[in-house]
C-alpha cells in the first residue's frame, strides 16, 4: 500500500508544473497554427480580390466603350437624316441661283437643260450619293437624273411598279410637305444579297415645277460612322496600358492589336478557339474568358482573362483583357511583406511565452508550500476529530478556502449532534402521530408481486380486531375482499408509478368476518431506496348511510315536485275530463235518438270513440310523468318526447297562455341517448317555473335545433367537449330571474315561492338528469324581460328507426275458452258480450278467490285467464302468483284502469304474460288476445 501511495502536494506540484508548460504549448502551437491559417487565408483572400478586381476593372472598360458605340447607334439615324437634308438644301441653293441668273435671258428649257447640266456633274460626299429631279408637270412626266438610261423617261410607263410607288411618295412629300426625308429599301445591281436600306430627302422647287433630291445607301452611312468610330476606339487610352479591341460575328479584327486580321481559327495552346468562343458570349450578352494569347506581334504568349460585350445590331463584340501573370507577381510582392511580419510576430510571442513559463514556476512552487502546510494542519484534525472534539486556529490558514473549510469543519461535530438530537425527536413525534391518529394507516410493499403489510398504526389493529403481530408479514388480500387489495387496473398503478395520489374505495373483513366499507388514499414513497405504498385509510360506513338517506329524501322530493306539477295542472286536466265527458254523452244519447238513421248513428258513436281515446292518452300521459319507477336510456327521438310532452301541456293550460314549438324537419330527426320519462321531467318542471314567471298570462316557446359547438363556446365550468349537440330552448316573457339570484337558483331547496308554495327542486332536478345525459343547462335572464333556459344533449349517430307496432284496425276472433275475472260488474259484461262476440267461449267471475277455485278444480277447462289487478281479497298479481305456484302454465293478461303496485316493467317476475290498460278499443283488446293465445301455443 505505502509503495503505491504519492504526497498530494508533490503531485500537485508536478501535475500543476506540467499543466502550465503544456498550457503554454497549446497556446503556441495555437497561435502558430492560426497564424498559419491567417496567412493562408489571406493569400486566398489577397488573391481574390485582386481577381475581383482584375475583372471589374476589365468590364468597366469593356462597358465604357460599349457605352460609347450604345450612343453613337441613337444618334446614327439623326445624322443620316442631317447629311442629306443639308446635301439637299445645298443642291437646292445651286438650282435657286442658276435659274435666278437664267430667268431674264433664256429661255425655261435653257434654263432646265442648264441646271441639269450643272446637277450631273455634282456628286454627293465622295461619290457615295447622287442628286437627282423630278418634274410634276402631268403633261411631261419626265425624269431628271445623271444616270443616264432613265434620264428623260416617263416612270409611270417605264419603271416596275416598285419604282412607281417609291417616285411616287417623293413626288407626294414634295406637293404636300415642301420637303421631306423618305426610307426605303431596294436592290443594287449584280449584289445577291438582294435588298439594301436606301434615304432620300427631296425638296419642291415651285419655278420650274420641279423635285430636287439626293439618294443614299444607308450601309455606306453607316459603314463610314463605324470606321471613324474604330478611330475613335483605338485612340483611348487606359491605365496600366490597358486596351480595348473590336471584332466583328465573322472573326474580323477591326482593331488593334490584331487589325485587318481573321481570328475566326485562331486556337490557344489548349486548343481553345478564342474568337468563337467571344462570339458565343457575345451573342449570349456579356461575360468573361480565360485562354492562352496567342502569338501575335507585340502580345506576350501567356495565359489571359478577357470580358467581351456583344452588339448584335452591327453583328460585333467589344471586349478588354489582362495577363494573369500580372495578378500573382502583385500577389507575391503583397504575402512576402506579410510572412517577414509574421515571422517577427512569432519571435516575440515565443519570448514571452518562455518568460511567462519561468514565472508561472516560480509562483507555483510558492503555492505548494502553503498547501502543504495548510494539508498538514487538516491531517491533525481529522486524526483527532473521531476522540476528542477539537478545533482547528483559523489564523494558522493561509489561504481564504482552507479558513472556511476550517470553520466548517468546526462545526461539523456540533451539527452532527443537534442532527442525532433531531432525529430522536422527529422519531417519537412521528410514532406518535402514527399510532394515535383517527385514520388508520397501513404501509404497504410489493413482494413477490403481492402486496404485503410491512407495517400499521394501532388504530388499524384495533379497527380490524388484528394484533401488529397478526398483520405485519400479511398480503393486503388477508383483510380485503378483492384478490389485488383494490389496486384493480392498470391505470391506479400506473398513477401511483408516476407519483400521483390514488383514491379508492374497498371493502374490509374484520377478525370476525363483519364486512364494512373503506375510502383508501394510496401514495408511492421512497425509503431508502425502497417503494413503498402508504396507505390512509378511512371506514365510511356512517358517510354511505347518510348518502343513502340524502338520495331517498332526494327522489322523495322529485316525486312531490311531480305530485305540485300534477296538482297544478289539475284545473286544466278536469276541463279537459268534462270536455270530453260532454262529448261522450251527447253523441250516446243522439244515438239512441237516431237507432233508426244508421249513417247518422256510425257518426254520433265515432265521435264518443275519439273523445274517449283522446282522454286515455292524456291519462297516460299523466300517469307516466308521475309514475316512480327505474330509469332506463336509450336512444331517443327528441322531438317526439318533445310533442307528446305538449299534447298534455296544450291539455292542461291555461287559454290566457300561448305556448308554442318550432322545429325544422331535419332537426325533427335528433337522437339522443336518454330516459324518455327524465326528459319529460325536465321539460314539465321547465314549463312549470315559466307559468309562475308568466302568471299564467303570457308566452311560452319551445324550439329545438342542432348546433355545432367548438370548445370555445362552451363554458369552462361545465367540462364537456365539442361536437354535434340538440339544443332545447324554453324561453318566456316572464318576471325574469334577479342578477343575485341567478347563480343560486339550481341549489336544492332554493326558491323564491312563499313557504308551502314550492319545495326548491325543481330546477335542482333538472340540473341533476342533464348531468346523467352527459348535457348541460345555459341560463339566459333579464329582470322583467323573461327566462331562456337552453338545454345541450350531445346527439348519437342515427340509427335506424323501429317501425312502430300501429295496430289496425282488423278485428281478430277466436274459439278457445276464456275465464274472465273483475270486481265491477258492468265490465264484466260489455268485457264478456265482446269476447262473445269474437266467438271465444266465456266464464265470468267477480273475484280472484273465485276464479282460482274454478281453475284449481278444472285447469285443463280454459285456456286464458284475462284479470283486472285491482280487487277486493285478491289482486290480479296475486291471482298470477298463486297460479304459478300451482304449476299452471295458462296464459294471463292483466288488463288495468291503474295501479301503484305493479308497473308494467314488473309483469314477467309474476308470472303474467300480458299487460294492458283499460280502456281498449276493439281491435287492440282482439288483438293482445289472440297473440297472447297464439304466443303460448308455440311455447307448449
Amino acid at each position: 500500500m505505502k509503495q503505491s501511495s504519492q504526497s498530494l502536494t508533490r503531485s500537485f506540484y508536478r501535475r500543476n508544473f506540467l499543466s502550465i508548460l503544456l498550457a503554454v504549448f497549446l497556446l503556441g502551437s495555437f497561435w502558430f497554427i492560426s497564424s498559419y491559417q491567417q496567412l493562408v487565408s489571406t493569400t486566398e483572400l489577397l488573391k481574390e480580390k485582386a481577381i475581383q478586381q482584375q475583372r471589374q476593372e476589365l468590364k468597366q472598360r469593356t462597358l465604357y466603350i460599349l457605352n460609347i458605340i450604345k450612343h453613337e447607334q441613337q444618334a446614327l439615324q439623326k445624322n443620316i437624316n442631317e447629311e442629306v437634308r443639308q446635301s439637299t438644301n445645298d443642291a437646292y441653293a445651286i438650282v435657286k441661283e442658276l435659274y435666278n441668273y437664267h430667268k431674264e435671258n433664256g429661255s425655261m428649257e435653257q434654263i432646265r437643260t442648264e441646271i441639269k447640266n450643272v446637277l450631273k456633274g455634282l456628286r454627293h460626299d465622295e461619290a457615295r450619293g447622287y442628286y437627282f429631279t423630278l418634274s410634276l408637270d402631268d403633261s411631261i412626266e419626265k425624269i431628271a437624273l445623271s444616270v443616264r438610261h432613265l434620264e428623260g423617261t416617263s416612270f409611270f410607263k417605264n419603271s416596275d411598279i416598285g419604282t412607281q410607288s417609291i417616285l411616287q411618295d417623293l413626288m407626294n412629300i414634295a406637293r404636300n410637305k415642301g420637303e421631306g426625308a423618305y426610307n426605303y429599301t431596294c436592290k443594287i445591281p449584280n449584289d445577291p444579297q438582294g435588298q439594301h436600306k436606301k434615304i432620300a430627302y427631296v425638296k419642291y422647287f415651285a419655278p420650274l415645277n420641279w423635285v430636287i433630291g439626293i439618294d443614299e445607301y444607308v450601309d455606306k452611312i453607316v459603314s463610314d460612322h463605324q470606321k471613324n468610330l474604330i478611330e475613335r476606339i483605338e485612340k483611348i487610352k487606359f491605365d496600366n496600358n490597358g486596351y480595348v479591341f473590336v471584332t466583328d460575328f465573322s472573326g474580323l479584327s477591326l482593331s488593334f492589336p490584331a487589325k485587318g486580321r481573321n481570328m475566326y481559327e485562331v486556337r490557344d495552346n489548349n486548343g481553345l478557339k478564342i474568337v468563337q468562343e467571344m462570339i458565343a458570349i457575345a451573342k449570349e450578352g456579356q461575360g468573361f474568358l480565360e485562354y492562352v494569347m496567342p502569338p501575335l506581334e507585340g502580345e506576350r504568349p501567356e495565359a489571359k482573362i478577357s470580358y467581351v460585350a456583344g452588339i448584335p445590331e452591327w453583328g460585333w463584340y467589344v471586349g478588354s483583357g489582362d495577363f494573369i501573370a500580372d495578378l500573382d507577381a502583385e500577389v507575391s510582392a503583397m504575402l512576402k511583406e506579410r510572412k517577414i511580419s509574421l515571422i517577427q510576430e512569432m519571435i516575440t510571442i515565443l519570448c514571452t511565452l518562455i518568460v511567462s513559463l519561468l514565472l508561472l514556476a516560480y509562483s507555483s512552487h510558492r503555492f505548494n508550500k502553503q498547501i502543504i502546510s495548510s494539508f498538514s494542519n487538516f491531517r491533525d484534525f481529522f486524526h483527532h476529530a473521531a476522540d476528542n472534539a477539537i478545533s482547528l486556529d483559523l489564523n494558522e490558514q493561509k489561504f481564504i478556502e482552507f479558513q472556511q473549510l476550517a470553520l466548517d469543519a468546526n462545526k461539523m461535530v456540533d451539527k452532527r449532534r443537534e442532527a442525532e438530537n433531531f432525529l430522536r425527536s422527529e422519531e417519537f413525534k412521528f410514532r406518535t402521530l402514527f399510532e394515535h391518529v383517527s385514520d388508520y394507516v397501513l404501509i404497504l410493499q410489493y413482494q413477490k408481486e403481492q402486496l404485503i403489510i410491512v407495517n400499521v398504526s394501532e388504530s388499524a389493529c384495533r379497527k380490524h380486531d388484528y394484533t401488529r403481530e397478526e398483520l405485519i408479514g400479511k398480503p393486503l388480500t388477508f383483510l380485503t375482499l378483492s384478490e389485488e387489495g383494490g389496486l384493480d387496473n392498470d391505470k391506479q398503478l400506473r398513477l401511483l408509478q408516476e407519483g400521483k395520489t390514488v383514491r379508492i374505495e374497498v371493502s374490509h373483513r374484520r377478525k370476525d368476518g363483519s364486512i364494512f366499507p373503506v375510502e383508501t388514499t394510496l401514495k408511492m414513497v421512497e425509503i431508502e431506496g425502497e417503494s413503498y405504498l402508504f396507505a390512509i385509510e378511512r371506514d365510511v360506513t356512517e358517510q354511505k348511510k347518510l348518502k343513502q338517506q340524502q338520495l331517498e329524501m332526494e327522489e322523495q322530493l322529485r316525486q312531490r315536485y311531480k305530485m305540485e306539477a300534477v296538482g297544478l295542472m289539475a284545473g286544466g286536466m278536469a276541463h279537459n275530463f268534462n270536455n270530453s265527458l260532454a262529448i261522450v254523452l251527447g253523441n250516446l244519447e243522439m244515438a239512441q235518438r237516431k237507432l233508426s238513421q244508421p249513417e247518422k248513428l256510425q257518426i254520433y258513436l265515432t265521435n264518443a270513440l275519439n273523445a274517449i281515446m283522446n282522454t286515455r292518452s292524456l291519462i297516460n300521459q299523466i300517469m307516466t310523468y308521475s309514475h316512480k319507477g327505474n330509469h332506463e336510456k336509450k336512444s331517443v327521438q327528441l322531438s317526439i318526447v318533445i310533442e307528446d310532452t305538449l299534447k298534455l301541456l296544450h291539455s292542461t293550460a291555461p287559454t290566457t297562455l300561448n305556448l308554442s314549438y318550432s322545429v325544422t324537419d331535419k332537426d325533427k330527426e335528433l337522437k339522443v341517448y336518454a330516459d324518455s320519462e327524465q326528459l319529460q321531467e325536465t321539460l314539465l318542471n321547465l314549463y312549470t317555473n315559466a307559468l309562475h314567471a308568466t302568471d299564467e298570462e303570457g308566452e311560452i316557446r319551445m324550439t329545438l335545433q342542432s348546433v355545432k359547438l367548438d370548445q370555445t363556446e362552451i363554458p369552462a365550468h361545465h367540462d364537456k367537449g365539442p361536437g354535434i349537440y340538440a339544443k332545447l330552448s324554453i324561453k318566456d316573457n316572464g318576471c325574469g330571474i334577479a342578477p343575485a339570484t341567478l347563480d343560486k337558483i339550481f341549489d336544492p331547496f332554493f326558491t323564491t315561492k312563499d313557504v308551502g308554495k314550492g319545495t326548491g327542486m325543481g330546477l335542482s332536478s333538472v340540473q341533476g338528469i342533464m348531468e346523467q345525459h352527459a348535457g348541460f343547462i345555459n341560463v339566459i335572464s333579464s329582470e322583467g324581460q323573461g327566462t331562456t333556459f337552453e338545454l345541450y344533449f350531445p346527439t348519437i349517430t342515427n340509427q335506424t328507426n323501429n317501425p312502430l307496432d300501429l295496430k289496425n284496425e282488423t278485428i281478430l276472433k277466436g274459439s278457445e275458452n276464456v275465464l274472465l275475472v273483475d270486481d265491477e260488474k258492468q265490465l264484466i259484461h260489455i268485457d264478456g258480450e265482446i269476447l262473445t262476440d269474437l266467438g271465444y267461449k266465456v266464464t265470468s267471475v267477480s273475484s280472484g278467490k273465485q276464479a282460482l277455485e274454478l281453475i284449481q278444480k278444472n285447469p285443463e277447462s280454459f285456456d286464458l285467464i284475462l284479470t283486472d289487478q285491482t280487487m277486493p281479497e285478491m289482486t290480479g298479481k296475486e291471482l298470477a302468483v298463486e297460479i304459478r305456484k300451482a304449476g299452471l302454465k295458462l296464459p294471463i293478461i292483466l288488463c288495468t284502469g291503474y295501479s301503484s303496485k305493479i308497473t308494467k316493467d314488473e309483469i314477467t317476475s309474476f308470472g303474467i304474460t300480458a299487460y294492458c290498460t283499460k280502456p281498449l278499443r276493439l281491435s287492440e283488446f282482439s288483438h293482445i288476445v289472440r297473440e297472447t293465445l297464439d304466443h303460448s301455443s308455440k311455447i307448449k
